[in-house]
């Protein structure tokens, strides 16, 4: 048998031992999560959650860059580009707080939430809001100082 062979069989052996070690790690994680409790990642134990971003615009290309991520991932879930709701709030942490209230009301809460809100102290009402109504939301850049990640069996929120 050639060196290429011999090669290229060691080569397989190898990936399909890792694949092996990356499945089990994954289903024990899984399992480890599941006892915890509900967690970001069970959002998707919704038949069809809402995926939605809330942000100030894209005109920034900061912002444009980081919704083309956010649709980019609803992309790679299957749905169209888009399926993402885009809760666009100009800076505004009234309209920010209203937008989510009014989605989590017409979604019933099967939410998973990706927001900028503005400013620290719009985060708490935020969070609350989404996880009350059994959404999941992550939050970025402003959040209090005593708001933390936190996993329970009624909330979940991730800054």
């Amino acid at each position: 048998m050639s060196t290429f062979i011999k090669d290229f069989i060691e080569k397989e052996k190898l990936s399909r031992r890792n694949f092996l070690l990356a499945s089990a790690y994954g289903v024990s994680g899984a399992a480890a999560m599941r006892m915890f409790g509900p967690s970001p990642v069970m959002a998707a134990t919704y038949d069809d959650p809402t995926i939605a971003w809330s942000y100030r615009n894209r005109t920034n290309p900061y912002w444009n860059e980081i919704v083309t991520g956010g649709e980019a991932f609803v992309e790679s879930l299957g749905k169209p580009e888009d399926a993402m709701v885009h809760l666009i709030n100009e800076g505004s942490s009234e309209k920010s707080l209203g937008d989510v209230k009014s989605l989590l009301a017409k979604t019933g809460g099967e939410l998973a939430l990706a927001i900028d809100t503005n400013d620290a102290p719009n985060c708490r009402p935020i969070v609350e809001a989404v996880s009350e109504a059994g959404g999941y939301v992550s939050t970025i850049w402003n959040k209090t100082d005593d708001l933390h990640p936190r996993t329970s069996a009624t909330t979940t929120s991730a800054t």
